[in-house]
């Protein structure tokens, strides 16, 4: 789970940029699925995002799924929505990108990543960075189920040991 592998950094990031003071502004408690529903949308949306464009593509639908849910009022679930699918698109780089290129996208650097969640978080009714790191990393999980599923590994072919040659007579 990468809340395990970088907490204090997040948590210090999360805090300076703000996460910790309550959210403001009007808000609505928006037309939402259930938690299975929204999770798999969520993994279809960020599957159809980097097929049709890689995370390039991701990186564009974040903010504009930030812009929606933020337009005039705040949208709470489609706001987490939008958390979760930056979640995603941050746990790939860490764990696909940054280990196949050793660098991260500069839109998922932790202190990027940690000051868009910290603006959107209070928003999104999150009232303490664990909170939001909890719920970020929970739903993460979901997705990720999800996104095995979209994209099931190859079947392996099963090939039995070659018959062995007798060696005696």
């Amino acid at each position: 789970m990468i809340t395990r592998l970088i907490p204090a950094a997040l948590l210090t990031a999360l805090t300076l940029a703000g996460c910790a003071a309550p959210g403001g502004g009007p808000a609505i408690i928006d037309d939402h699925a259930d938690v299975t529903t929204r999770m798999l949308t969520i993994a279809s949306r960020f599957e159809q995002d980097r097929r049709r464009g890689g995370m390039s593509e991701v990186m564009g639908d974040i903010d504009r799924c930030y812009a929606s849910a933020t337009r005039f009022v705040v949208q709470i679930y489609a706001l987490r929505d939008c958390l979760v699918l930056d979640y995603v698109g941050y746990w790939t780089d860490v764990n696909v990108g940054r280990r196949a290129f050793k660098m991260a996208l500069p839109f998922f650097e932790d202190q990027v990543a940690s000051q868009r969640w910290g603006h959107y978080g209070p928003f999104a009714q999150f009232d303490t960075p664990q909170r939001l790191l909890a719920y970020l990393a929970n739903s993460n999980g979901l997705v990720q189920i999800d996104l095995a599923q979209i994209n099931p590994a190859p079947a392996r072919r099963y090939s039995p040991a070659p018959a062995r040659a007798a060696t005696h007579l």
